[in-house]
């Protein structure tokens, strides 16, 4: 069945729209770790892949070069748009006759997006690292890098005693020196860069093997805008000779280096340590042959001077052309240095925590994350908690149950739990409902409230949540505290054999009289139930 142009239309912008649902319900998922974090990126990306494609169709169609559209526009319009609708009916029903059992799918088929498969390495732990072992391995046996080796090294700043004198030699680099400076190839000489086939074959890989994982990591990032970004700005600095590695003081500086060394081989471009050493290679064969080669090339050059002019400008060109080409590949590699930092630094750091753990912790370790990303229970859960959530309606704002869920509104009335009640003492705080109004009067706040005032928390206090009662009723309870007490000079009491009855006061009034001899006397003690002889 050929479907129309309309209907072609229709299939694609329904599909695109279908395709935005799916990537909005990709990016509401919440990110566990960093494994889950990729795999939404890299779903995304072939969501907007296929919406970029269906769009690329709408507005091929949309074009019309054909006149395919414009003409069934006009077959719509004027007196035969029935006579065009009845053939499409019957074109529909003939279709649908001749296959009566075929099935229609009105969504997109998202297996692959919501199943990408991205591909690490072991050492790269999906991502999270970058692994350069390879490269570390081709590094270290490439002659022409022996120059940032060099550089490494006395960076590391260590230094060790030869024969008595101190002499600065560095370590040998390891691979955690290489990881932080493998972006560097500034020591390197612009000659053996351009005369090295493995150098630059490593510069390539190294170059590809980067914005791979670079592409791996974020595929949400348009990578190509990076790197056309990268070349304009190469393009300005190439222009002025301000590309690092490549200016004309790094040639000089080679030239100075072979003109201070004593023993250095022009032809041959090497420097020896010692005249032994320098003689041996002036007699060995790879010196014989540079000098039989540039013996041939001076006496040809004489012969076709006319010749090697031009030959000589079109080399030159080839030569400058190369030369941009390595200058730029390095250029790229350090701006993907510079993307990849925290991913390098990371490394570093893990390689160093490796390097302190036994083989099961790291089993331990990865298995305990494989576990965190693949488990299936984990998920459910986190989805049911997330659907009871947002099932959660509470429009009275009424209090959370045991179940997490709010209690009934009948509950809610028969507490009292939406009438408030305020305690000046406990710096107005709110307390809603009787129940907990009573019980703050034993609880920390209000004791401390208590407290400050220089109040006994007792419960003649108790329903009291003005400062100023607190203070008055206090007041009161003192003097009446004091009218209860017992006072020995008023209530203390004395009998003599007579039966008349003294307190302490009267008594010892008589006995500064010299009066009390006479008297028998009893002492009676009161209490406040009455008087104990």
């Amino acid at each position: 069945m050929s479907s129309t142009v309309l209907e072609q239309l229709r299939a694609e912008q329904e599909e695109i729209e279908m395709l935005e649902r799916a990537i909005v319900a990709t990016l509401s998922e919440k990110s566990r770790n960093h494994r889950s974090r990729i795999l939404h990126g890299h779903k995304v990306s072939i969501l907007l892949n296929e919406v970029a494609k269906h769009s690329k169709h709408v507005k091929e169609l949309y074009d019309d070069e054909d006149n395919i559209f414009a003409e069934e526009t006009d077959n719509m319009r004027g007196r035969a748009v029935f006579t065009s609708f009845y053939e499409q009916l019957k074109s529909v029903r003939s279709f649908h006759r001749k296959y009566p059992n075929s099935i229609v799918s009105h969504e997109p088929n998202l297996e692959e997006a919501l199943h990408p498969n991205v591909q690490f390495s072991g050492d790269e732990r999906f991502g999270k690292y970058v692994d350069l072992n390879e490269f570390f391995t081709r590094f270290v046996n490439i002659p022409e890098l022996k120059w940032q080796a060099l550089k490494t090294q006395k960076a590391l700043g260590s230094r060790s005693v030869i024969k008595g004198k101190q002499k600065s030699v560095g370590p040998p680099i390891d691979y955690l020196a290489y990881l932080a400076s493998f972006a560097d190839f500034s020591a390197i000489p612009t000659a053996q860069k351009t005369q090295s086939m493995p150098y630059q074959q490593y510069l390539t890989d190294l170059k590809e093997y980067l914005l791979g994982f670079y592409r791996r990591t974020q595929p949400l990032v348009d990578l190509d805008d990076v790197i056309a970004e990268t070349s304009a700005k190469f393009e300005k600095q190439w222009a002025l000779h301000e590309v690092a590695g490549w200016d004309v003081n790094q040639e000089s500086d080679t030239k100075d280096y072979s003109k201070s060394c004593k023993h250095f081989c022009k032809l041959c471009n090497k420097a020896f340590g010692s005249a032994g050493v320098y003689d041996g290679h002036l007699k060995g064969k790879k010196h014989k042959k540079a000098v039989a080669a540039n013996t041939a090339i001076s006496s040809m050059s004489n012969g076709a001077a006319s010749n090697g002019a031009k030959l000589r400008k079109d080399t030159k060109m080839v030569v400058e052309a190369k030369q941009k080409s390595i200058a730029f590949d390095e250029v790229l590699i350090r701006r993907m240095y510079e993307l990849l930092t925290e991913v390098v630094q990371g490394t570093i750091s893990y390689l160093e925590l490796k390097q302190t753990r036994t083989h099961e912790e790291l089993q331990a370790e990865i298995e305990e994350e494989d576990e965190g990303t693949f488990s299936d229970v984990d998920v459910e859960n986190e989805n049911e908690e997330d659907e009871e959530e947002e099932q959660l309606y509470n429009p009275l704002n009424l209090p959370i149950g045991w179940d997490g869920k709010p209690i009934p509104y009948w509950l809610y009335k028969l507490h009292g739990l939406g009438v408030e009640y305020k305690c000046e003492i406990c710096g107005n705080h709110s307390y809603w409902g009787r129940r907990a109004f009573d019980r703050h009067f034993q609880e920390w706040r209000h004791a401390f409230g208590m407290r400050c005032l220089k109040i006994p928390n007792t419960k003649h206090f108790h329903d009291i949540t003005l400062m100023r009662d607190a203070i008055q009723l206090y007041e009161k309870l003192k003097d009446q505290i004091d009218a209860e007490s017992w006072n020995a000079a008023n209530e203390e009491e004395f009998e003599d054999s007579e039966g008349n009855v003294l307190n302490r006061k009267t008594f010892e009034d008589l006995a500064r009289q010299e009066l009390a001899s006479q008297f028998t006397f009893i002492i009676l003690t009161q209490t406040r139930t009455g008087a104990v002889r």
